[in-house]
Order: C-alpha cells, then structure tokens, then sequence
C-alpha cells in the first residue's frame, strides 16, 4: 500500500496547508492589517515576513533527526503560534499592529525550515519514475486552491463587518493548517537516503547542464 497511500495523504495535506498558506501570508493578512489600521511602514514589513523568514531556511541543514517528526512538530508549532495573530483586534489599538506583526513573524520563522526538511522527506518517499506527473499534478491543483481560496476568503471577509471578516478567514486557515499536520502525521517515512559528500554533489549538480541553466535562469530573475 505504501507508497501510493502515503503520496494520497500528501495531496490532501497540500490542499489544507496551502490554504493556511495564503490566508496568513496573503491578502487576507494584509487586509485584516489595514483594517487594525497598519501605516505603510508595517504593511511594508509584513510583505518582507516570508522572505526574511526564508534566510533561515538553511538552518534546516543542522537540524537532526526524523524528518517528518521534525515537519510535524515545526509546522504545529508555526501554525499554533499565528492563532494569536487572530485576535489582535481584541487588544487596545496601540497594540494591535505590533501584535499581529510579532506572531506572524514568529509563525513564519519557525516554518522557514520545513520545506527544505519536507523536500528531503519526499524525495524518498515519491519513486523517482513518478516524481514529475506527481508534483506537476500536485503543485498544479494546489495553485488551483490558492486561487479559489483567495476567492472564497474575499468573499468572507466583505460579508462580514470588517475585521471579523478577515479574523474569520484566518481562524479557518489555522484550522485548515492543523489539519494538514495530521495529515503530516499519518504518512510514512522512507529510509533516509545518505547523501553525497558536499564537494562531490555541488560537482554533481554543476556538470548538469538543465541544472546550470536553471541557475542562470532564477539568477536573472522570474519577471521577464
């Protein structure tokens, strides 16, 4: 049954955790900051989150360990810590900027590190004659969910008085990232393979021709 259970599971792990993902890094969050009444300094610093949160990505590198006990328990950790993040209306109004912009901070911090961890994991666990129909199906239906989660999340948050609407959007993506950890939790982890020697992989990987223009392709930038 494994792996194709397991490869089931992570689809549905994907459509749940993307929805936390956009919701809480997304418009929704930025809404919700305009209507807790953000200056454009802090709006500024909340689009910067993700990508200062990923400089530590690399840190993913030093940690040890089973890799999906290590993606369970920094992806629980990650979405608990954005739960209060929700209620930052509920504070006095001073407060309530700093408030969601230190627990969004410190929920995408800890989730820096996971998709390097994540990607190791299931680069064992999908054989590598599926890995190409496998993830170009997955990452093709979970931009469709993005896409229609933004949708439904707008439509939430204009119904209702602002910013209950956009608490709401983000409650449910919290529960929607919970869920995906459980989901996490029920798939297997392969046999770690061992890797290459530093030196012998970057030699590897520099031979490669597809490889070296894909270097030169992100190095130039993705807006052309």
């Amino acid at each position: 049954m494994e792996p194709e259970r397991s490869l089931k599971l992570s689809i549905w792990e994907g459509v749940l955790a993307i929805l936390f993902l956009n919701w809480s890094t997304g418009v929704m969050v930025t809404g919700y900051a305009l209507a807790l009444g953000a200056s454009p300094q802090a709006l500024a610093l909340l689009g910067a989150l993700p990508f200062l949160a990923q400089r530590l990505a690399p840190l993913a590198l030093f940690l040890r360990g089973s890799r999906k006990a290590l993606a369970v328990r920094l992806n629980l950790l990650s979405r608990l810590l954005f739960l209060p993040a929700a209620f930052a209306a509920l504070l006095p109004e001073s407060l309530r900027v700093p408030f969601l912009l230190l627990f969004a901070g410190l929920s995408q911090l800890l989730a820096a590190p996971v998709g390097v961890v994540w990607l190791s994991w299931m680069a064992d666990l999908v054989p590598e004659a599926q890995r190409g129909r496998y993830f170009g199906f997955r990452n093709a239906l979970l931009g469709l969910v993005g896409t229609l989660g933004n949708l439904l999340g707008g439509q939430v948050a204009d119904r209702l008085p602002p910013p209950l609407g956009y608490q709401a959007v983000l409650l449910l993506g919290v529960a929607a990232g919970l869920l995906s950890v459980l989901l996490l939790r029920w798939q297997t982890e392969p046999q770690e393979t061992p890797p290459p020697p530093a030196r012998a992989a970057l030699a590897l990987a520099w031979r490669d021709r597809a490889y070296r223009r894909y270097l030169g392709w992100s190095s130039c930038g993705t807006e052309r």
